[in-house]
């Protein structure tokens, strides 16, 4: 009976073209004023997701939303416990919050040329993280 071989069973994915699976490319994303401060959303609620995990403090450095150092673009649905985020911080509240998704920063390599536009246009990002929608959860802050 013939059984084959590892790198005989490996070369049919080989083969594959590397063009053949999903490409994932920035999403349109619009900035909106609420109060002084620039948030970012999509234009359309995205199709593709991360789901990664992060947390941290909300602030507006330099007029922008961000968590941490990296400026949050959030899916529309967001935008109403985003609008109240925003509230809290420019009456010097510095909530904590916990929001899934995924991020691109100069640190870690990443290029600003991949941050959306939008964000370019109206801050100095280090970084930016992809809102994977849902509820952002809050807590307490210093």
């Amino acid at each position: 009976m013939y059984t084959p071989t590892l790198p005989r069973l490996l070369l049919p994915l080989l083969l594959v073209p590397a063009g053949c699976g999903p490409t994932v490319k920035n999403p349109a994303v619009e900035a909106i004023q609420v109060g002084e401060t620039w948030v970012f959303a999509y234009e359309d609620t995205p199709s593709l997701s991360m789901f990664a995990l992060t947390h941290g403090t909300v602030a507006a450095p330099d007029g922008c939303l961000a968590v941490d150092d990296a400026v949050v673009v959030w899916w529309p649905e967001q935008l109403d416990q985003v609008e109240a985020l925003v509230a809290e911080v420019e009456a010097g509240g510095a909530p904590e919050v916990q929001l899934g998704g995924g991020g691109s920063s100069l640190a870690e390599g990443g290029s600003g040329e991949d941050f959306p536009e939008a964000v370019r246009e109206h801050c100095e990002p280090v970084a930016v993280w992809w809102s994977s929608g849902g509820e952002v959860v809050v807590g307490e802050g210093g």
